[in-house]
């Protein structure tokens, strides 16, 4: 009973990331529909978001060379680069999970497993209540969920549906229809700004727009609920460490012998997150700064309030991706060097001689911190947030003394 009850918790914690990945073209159930379906999600979907979102990027890219071309000012050129890198990076945040997606399954259904064998685990009253409050965190990763599925709607909403608001004001109050979309595209074939195809036009990008959103949410929701299992999971090796020595010789050893192989399967389990997610990681440490000047340098030098208001959330988004990012990397972090503090805590003076070998080599190897990296060239912690908050002020303080 109390397995089911650890499976469903699991599963409930993971629903919307599952469905959005799903749109993606990301299935990670290994629940076998029937074989269209199967075949159109695992093969087609992927390559049909790829094309709705590539052809408007195509366009945002041509618009910012006509922008260049034709002399306009830079804040119409800064318009488009925080579009056009957030889609780029969405396309290589789930081509790194597409391209691995079996691993991805594996990696997935081996925590599951941890986590309702451990629920299915007894213990002393008093450390079955820390285990419980342990448990009972998931709480946390449900607000953050949230959290990122209401920034995703907003920012949905401030770019596609203000245009088209502005647009009916405007034709209301005039009674003459000025195209507006919600990024600025040029394509060489056809104008679109005159085009009698424009509402088809505008909805592939209100399209374009949902599979960015969809794309990083379904990766970045699925990292931090991976963190924050593996996360718990440390710290309920920790409760098993503190009480390893028993009573017996034989039931000592039967204790490390399990919690040792527990604490490689959850290193392996960081290992097999470091390889899905380390690369794509490494563009979106890069491009945050970016992403994170040009949004508040727009912010501050436009007076349009409706671009104000898109790009603010814009930001937000920005901002809480990648301080989430970095959180969840810390406390991923901690948690596995904690490990050693909790072995030192039991009563390791009443083992054997070959059970305080173990456990020596159990605390010198937990001291090694299991980290994600922006592909070894960064480990993801708050430190790593601060740096790039740094380098984004810089950038935004010489994008405003250039412009002034």
């Amino acid at each position: 009973m109390a397995s089911k009850t650890a499976q469903k918790q699991f599963e409930n914690s993971f629903k919307l990331t599952v469905l959005f990945l799903l749109c993606s073209g990301i299935k990670i159930s290994k629940n076998r529909w029937n074989k269209l379906t199967e075949h159109l999600v695992n093969y087609h979907l992927f390559y049909y978001d790829c094309f709705i979102l590539h052809s408007v990027i195509f366009g945002e890219v041509y618009g910012v060379i006509d922008c260049i071309q034709t002399g306009k000012s830079f804040v119409e050129l800064s318009l488009n680069l925080p579009c056009i890198t957030i889609s780029i990076l969405s396309t290589v945040k789930i081509s790194a999970l597409y391209m691995n997606r079996g691993i991805l399954v594996d990696l997935i259904y081996k925590l599951k497993d941890i986590h309702c064998e451990n629920d299915n685990e007894e213990f002393e009253e008093e450390v079955g209540e820390r285990r419980k409050a342990i448990m009972d965190s998931v709480t946390f990763l449900k607000a953050v969920i949230l959290l990122m599925t209401w920034i995703s709607i907003i920012v949905q909403v401030m770019f596609c549906l203000v245009p088209g608001i502005i647009m009916a004001y405007d034709y209301n109050k005039t009674g003459e229809l000025v195209v507006m979309y919600p990024f600025l595209v040029k394509y060489h074939f056809f104008e679109v700004y005159k085009s009698s195809w424009w509402p088809l036009i505008y909805f592939h990008q209100v399209l374009a727009t949902a599979v960015t959103c969809v794309n990083i949410f379904g990766c970045d929701t699925l990292l931090f609920a991976l963190c924050f299992y593996v996360d718990m999971h440390f710290r309920l090796l920790g409760l098993r460490f503190e009480n390893i020595v028993a009573s017996t010789k034989k039931a000592t050893k039967e204790n490390l012998a399990k919690a040792v192989r527990r604490h490689q399967e959850l290193i392996e389990l960081v290992n097999q997150m470091e390889f899905l997610y380390s690369k794509s990681t490494l563009f979106h440490i890069v491009t945050a700064s970016l992403l994170i000047c040009l949004s508040a340098f727009i912010i501050t030098i436009t007076d349009e309030i409706n671009v104000k208001l898109a790009y603010f959330t814009f930001w937000t988004m920005s901002l809480s991706q990648i301080s989430l990012i970095c959180y969840f990397g810390d406390m991923l972090m901690r948690s596995s060097t904690e490990i050693s503090e909790t072995v030192y805590k039991c009563q390791w003076y009443k083992a054997d001689g070959d059970a305080k070998k173990i456990i020596l080599l159990i605390m010198i190897r937990s001291q090694k911190a299991c980290k994600l990296t922006a592909w070894n060239f960064m480990d993801l912690n708050l430190g790593a947030f601060t740096r790039i908050l740094s380098t984004s002020w810089s950038y935004f303080a010489l994008l405003k003394t250039m412009y002034k």
